[in-house]
Formats: C-alpha cells, structure tokens, sequence
C-alpha cells in the first residue's frame, strides 16, 4: 500500500508525516482522528488499479516523446520506415484503448 497516495487522495488537506511506508511510522498531526490502517487499506485497493494506469500512460508519454522525432518533417529515415513507426506510435498511444486490465498490457515491438 502506498500510504502516502492514500492520504493525499482521501484525506486532503490533513497534516501528518510519515517515515518511511510504514503504518507504525504514521504521526497524525491533524485535529481529525487518525485514519485506521484497515480504512486505508481499503482505501489503496480503490486506488490501486489507478496507481497502475498510471504507471502504463507515463511508459506510453515516454515512448511518445522519445520516438517523435522519428516522425517529424526532417526525420533521416525513409518514408516506409517513416510510415511503420507512424504505425507503432499509434498502437502505443492507443494502448490505454486496448487493454482492460493494466496488468495484461504488452506494449508493441519497434519497428
């Protein structure tokens, strides 16, 4: 459980200070009651699966910004090459579209 991610998202705005990732290292400075370890455990698995769109979109953005000169105006491959990486870039920044589930998502090969 990423403890930090849990209290940004369900408790905004409270003041505490964590070391570490540890429910134990947990300091509540807020005037609200201490959220209970299971309360945010339940929260984490809300979020989670968030947590792992994430994480494909930031590859996916990567890929993208990486590969973009590929395919720009004075790029030095030839216009099949070109037209293949044009190709790639498309089942990459569609991947978000394809899966279901960001656990089963494979990313294509480079041209």
């Amino acid at each position: 459980m990423d403890i930090e991610r849990v209290l940004k998202e369900y408790r905004p705005g409270t003041s505490w200070s964590l070391n570490g990732n540890n429910y134990e290292n947990l300091e509540w400075l807020d005037d609200s009651p201490k959220p209970r370890k299971s309360t945010l455990e339940a929260k984490w698995a809300e979020i989670e699966e968030e947590v792992k769109w994430d994480k494909v979109k930031e590859t996916r953005n990567i890929i993208l910004q990486n590969t973009l000169w590929i395919v720009s105006e004075d790029s030095p491959y030839s216009s099949d090459e070109i037209l293949k990486w044009k190709k790639y870039r498309k089942k990459v920044s569609t991947i978000t579209k394809a899966y279901t589930d960001p656990k089963d998502v494979v990313w294509p090969n480079e041209p």
